[in-house]
């Protein structure tokens, strides 16, 4: 059986302020072959097989809006997001938690700065068995995990009591048997565009 579909919901983290870009430039909207950055994650998401997307927004949350008009997108509003990325996670998954969600399989996890990440990166982690609820999946690379990170729905009150600039490895650590580790091609789980070196070397890549 696939854990595809509506039964898992992509959670893309695009709140941050991009300090490391720079004055006045933000990361989720530079383009990268012809598209901005968030919207080429939100779209890998939806080829690799997750229907139903949120985004986080905090930062110029109405430019990144702009930037996805059209993609069927739900949006959910940070008012944290500031305190770092462990408040996305909460707030994220916190609005799951408040829906009723038991056909809810679990949250496909990335941020959303990840211009190389490819559908098959997203099959990779979200097709095979059945999602068990307290399944962990990882995308690893050269021995490097990265995003998206596929989450059991009993992972969601921890996901949703996270806190400050915190990500979500703790719960990963804390869960170390139920993690399964997915080898992929390519590294475009792993290489973000934090700095204007990163970007630049994603578009020449």
């Amino acid at each position: 059986m696939s854990a595809r579909g509506d039964a898992l919901v992509g959670l893309v983290l695009a709140a941050g302020a991009s300090r490391r870009m720079g004055p006045d430039r933000n990361k989720l909207l530079e383009e990268v072959d012809g598209g901005p950055v968030v919207a080429r994650v939100v779209s890998a998401l939806r080829e690799g097989g997750v229907e139903r997307v949120v985004v986080v927004l905090g930062y110029e949350a109405e430019r990144v809006r702009a930037a996805l008009a059209g993609a069927a997108t739900e949006f959910v509003h940070n008012e944290g997001w500031e305190q770092g990325m462990g408040t996305s996670l909460a707030a994220g998954a916190a609005s799951l938690l408040s829906e009723d969600s038991e056909h809810l399989a679990g949250v496909v996890v990335t941020v959303g700065d990840l211009p190389a990440l490819r559908a098959a990166h997203v099959r990779a982690v979200v097709e095979g068995d059945a999602l068990g609820p307290v399944s962990i999946r990882v995308p690893t690379h050269a021995g490097r995990d990265g995003h998206p990170v596929v989450f059991g729905a009993a992972h969601l009150p921890a996901l949703a009591a996270l806190e400050g600039d915190r990500g979500a490895r703790s719960i990963l650590d804390a869960n170390t048997c139920d993690v399964e580790r997915v080898a992929v091609d390519g590294d475009g789980t792993l290489r973000d565009v934090d700095t204007p070196d990163a970007l630049e070397e994603a578009r020449r890549r």
